[in-house]
């Protein structure tokens, strides 16, 4: 039986602030790049999508593995395994 909604967001509770916030850090850096800095960024990462998720990957690198989630790379994207850590 797979778990319902509200029990998956009872879990992932711990996470979401922070998840969320990871997001807000990556704008506020990437905000702080001079113009002709991000016009560079945007010329070979193709688009500015590209350029907060990598920021937000970083900012998730930083979050999760100090707490012993350790990332896996997965097709085009990492993956935060955050299940062992769920009580």
């Amino acid at each position: 039986m797979h778990p319902t909604q509200s029990y998956v967001r009872s879990k992932m509770e711990p996470f979401y602030v922070p998840i969320c916030e990871m997001y807000d850090r990556a704008w506020a850096r990437y905000e702080t790049f001079p113009q002709a800095e991000r016009a560079v960024i945007v010329r070979e990462n193709r688009t500015l999508a590209d350029n907060i998720w990598s920021i937000v990957t970083d900012e998730a690198f930083k979050w999760f593995m100090p707490r012993g989630i350790i990332p896996r790379r997965a097709p085009n994207t990492w993956e935060f395994p955050v299940a062992p850590h769920i009580g």
